[in-house]
């Protein structure tokens, strides 16, 4: 496996969701997370993500974004 420069869409911010990626980001990939919901655990997730230099959206999906 070859990460560095390599982009990763992480769709929902599940627990799977979440785990994966922190760990693809711990692996070297670059990170956009992304839940179509907005409830206290997903937003709770985002801002942790957040805060480990992941960006991430909540609410939408950005499908220019994603692709």
């Amino acid at each position: 496996m070859n990460p560095p420069g390599k982009k990763v869409a992480v769709l929902g911010l599940g627990v799977s969701g979440y785990e994966s990626a922190a760990f693809l980001q711990k692996k070297g990939f670059e990170i956009f997370a992304s839940d179509g919901g907005e409830s206290p655990a997903v937003k709770e997730r985002a801002e942790n993500l957040r805060r480990k230099g992941i960006e991430v959206e909540t609410g939408v999906h950005s499908l220019e974004r994603i692709l």
